[in-house]
């Protein structure tokens, strides 16, 4: 293997059949564009599957050192066997940039507050132990004192990875999106929904992912005509249908985006059954 570039003194690029990093302490020291890598000095080696990505790793490796990144990696692999689904290999840039980020922070003295601390933990709670797991490792491994608000920013890159998309601020965005349309829930129907209970779960799941549909310019308008099953609705739903409607006017507002007959229907019967849920609780408390 031949260096193409050297990035720091532990990764250089290398070009064999195709271009890709390799690792090893002290790898790059000392060494120059041309010179020879033997394999006993290759620790690892990474290729990600396109170039612009490739890219965007070559530009983090570069500042990253060699702790953190093994760190990073030992994490993902974590987060990966845990979560049991595919997550987009960009969690190799974005998380690896995070972690470092967040310890050079902490060596400054500065502290980021997460605003959607308790949104994130109730709407993706899986991914918020494993924040917490990762920054328990972070703590012992780096001698830092990370914050619980930063096991929710990596929940949240957690999040991102397994919605297929580059920006981390998309996962931000679908969140902001659940607490605003849950508070118009609560207001209306005056009532604290169980956040345990699985009706409340689904009704979540389905706004994360249509805000996943929303934010990826894919609210495609429904192949059916379901304008028959309103009237059906009104009759037999009418509060939650009603609800529906005031979030309907709120994505129109706020988004600039308006929902199906469909996407109605499917809001309509989500709040009816957290409702009934709620009030059948009630009755067995009682």
């Amino acid at each position: 293997m031949v260096i193409s570039k050297i990035l720091n003194n532990n990764f250089v690029i290398v070009q064999e059949d195709k271009e890709m990093v390799v690792m090893g302490i002290g790898i790059g020291f000392n060494r120059k564009v041309g010179d020879e890598i033997k394999e006993y000095e290759i620790e690892k080696t990474f290729h990600l599957s396109n170039s612009e990505l490739n890219n965007k790793l070559y530009d983090i490796l570069v500042d990253v050192p060699l702790n953190v990144f093994n760190l990073s990696e030992c994490i993902i692999a974590n987060i990966r066997l845990e979560l049991g689904k595919k997550v987009n290999e960009i969690i190799y840039i974005t998380l690896t940039d995070h972690i470092n980020s967040a310890v050079q922070r902490y060596h400054e003295g500065i502290s980021l507050p997460n605003n959607l601390l308790l949104e994130i933990q109730k709407f993706y709670p899986q991914e918020y132990n494993l924040g917490v797991e990762a920054v328990k490792q972070i703590n012992q491994v780096l001698d830092v004192s990370l914050t619980e608000a930063e096991a929710g920013f990596i929940a949240m890159h957690i999040v991102n990875s397994t919605i297929n998309d580059d920006d981390n601020i998309i996962a931000m965005r679908i969140t902001e999106l659940i607490k605003e349309v849950l508070s118009i829930v609560r207001r209306f129907f005056n009532v604290d929904f169980d956040n345990q209970s699985v009706y409340y779960y689904r009704f979540v799941t389905h706004l994360k992912f249509f805000g996943q549909r929303l934010f990826s310019d894919d609210l495609a308008s429904s192949s059916e005509d379901l304008t028959d099953l309103i009237p059906m609705l009104v009759l037999k739903y009418e509060k939650s249908y009603e609800c529906s409607k005031i979030i309907s006017d709120f994505l129109k507002s706020a988004y600039k985006t308006t929902i199906s007959a469909e996407e109605m229907m499917y809001l309509t019967i989500h709040i009816q059954r957290m409702v009934n849920e709620y009030h059948q609780k009630e009755r067995n408390d009682e």
